[in-house]
């Protein structure tokens, strides 16, 4: 989910079907993409717990 919120607000339009979950394996073999999920601000995944 957190790769396509960071990708929809500057992907074309007419290829939005290349985000949905069928078509992701094509969607990051494009190097604008992964450049894109790269340079986020916002890690992938659950940041670590902290022992209490």
């Amino acid at each position: 989910m957190r790769d396509v919120l960071i990708l929809l607000p500057t992907w074309p339009p007419e290829s939005f079907i290349e985000l949905a979950p069928k078509s992701w394996k094509q969607t990051l073999e494009h190097a604008d993409a992964r450049q894109r999920l790269a340079a986020s601000p916002w890690p992938r995944g659950a940041p670590a717990a902290t022992p209490s």
